[in-house]
């Protein structure tokens, strides 16, 4: 497989789609794979899944955790969709 290297950005909006480039060709490559090809994949001597699950579930308590500090401070997130990292349409 070869690895394939985006470019730094100063300018944020390219760094927001350098990651979902990146995003893109993760899913990507994934979906591509059968679950024995993934089940082979190891890091530092542990199975993959193992190795991405505790940075999703990190990810997830600390996006509500920053929503939680948001309203207490009286400055709550506008309406978004956390899942797409996109402003809701409301």
């Amino acid at each position: 497989m070869q690895i394939q290297r985006f470019p730094k950005h100063d300018d944020i909006q390219n760094t927001r789609e350098s990651i979902l480039d990146m995003i893109t060709v993760l899913i990507e490559t994934l979906e591509s794979m059968s679950d024995e090809d993934l089940s082979k994949i190891t890091i530092e001597n542990r199975q993959f899944w193992y190795i991405i699950n505790g940075p999703v579930a990190d990810t997830l308590t600390h996006v509500g955790q920053i929503n939680s500090f948001r309203r207490l401070a009286g400055n709550p997130t506008p309406k978004a969709n956390v899942f797409l990292g996109l402003p809701s349409n409301n």
